[in-house]
C-alpha cells in the first residue's frame, strides 16, 4: 500500500539526487512511499494566497495513475492549508497530460491555472 507524507531531509536529498532540477529551498515535498521505499513525490512552492505546481514524478516513469495521485495527494495538504490557487508554468513536456487530467486551464501561453476551492468536496456519486 502507498502512503502518501511530507518529504523528511533525507528524501528531499534523494529526491534531489533523482531529478535533474534543484527544486527551490522553499518547496514542499509530498512524497509517496510503497513499504517505506520512494516511489512518487510532487513538488509544490506555497506562497501568499496561491502555490506554484513545480514538478511531479514516479520512479516507473509510466505510472501516470500514480503521478496523478500523487499530486492530487499535494494539492489537497494546500487545500487544506487554505490555499485555493495553484499556478503551473509549462517547462517539463512530461506534465502535459497530468496538467490536463487535473484540470488545470491554460491562461497564457506555457501557464495555467487550477482552482481547488470545491475540488476536493465530497460527492454523493453512486
Amino acid at each position: 500500500m502507498i502512503k502518501f507524507t511530507l518529504a523528511n531531509i533525507e528524501e528531499v536529498n534523494e529526491i534531489n539526487r533523482i531529478s535533474e532540477n534543484m527544486y527551490p529551498l522553499t518547496s514542499v515535498y509530498v512524497v509517496g512511499k510503497d513499504d517505506g521505499k520512494l516511489v512518487s513525490y510532487c513538488v509544490i512552492v506555497i506562497k501568499e494566497g496561491y502555490s506554484d505546481f513545480i514538478d511531479a514524478y514516479t520512479l516507473d516513469e509510466k505510472d501516470d495513475y500514480l503521478k496523478l495521485v500523487t499530486t492530487k495527494a499535494a494539492f489537497n495538504l494546500v487545500d487544506l492549508s487554505g490555499i485555493h490557487k495553484v499556478y503551473y508554468k509549462e517547462e517539463n513536456e512530461n506534465l502535459h497530460k497530468l496538467i490536463n487530467d487535473l484540470g488545470f486551464e491554460k491562461v497564457k501561453d506555457n501557464q495555467y491555472f487550477l482552482d481547488l476551492t470545491d475540488y476536493f468536496k465530497p460527492c454523493n456519486c453512486k
